[in-house]
């Protein structure tokens, strides 16, 4: 990821970096349902919390993944499940 860091004078984001190594090359769509869950997640977070203000390990309100969520690891009503 030098590369990246050199395009961008600075260390990418957690955001940046996630949505370079997780969207499909030349276009918007994540790799998959759940990468895109857990890019929206990020995207409430930021909203919800300012930069440098403690935030929580999860935040139950901004989890909302879809119905169908079948990633391999958590639940839906339960994302740290890990059975």
């Amino acid at each position: 990821m030098a590369g990246a860091r050199h395009e961008l004078e600075r260390a990418p984001t957690f955001s940046e970096l996630f949505d370079r190594t997780h969207k499909r090359k030349g276009t918007d769509d994540y790799v998959s349902e759940s990468a895109r869950t857990i890019a929206t997640y990020d995207r409430t977070m930021a909203d919800r919390y300012l930069e440098g203000t403690p935030q929580p390990d999860l935040d139950p309100e901004a989890w909302d993944p879809p119905a169908h969520d079948d990633h391999e690891a958590g639940t839906a009503d339960d994302p740290t499940d890990l059975s």
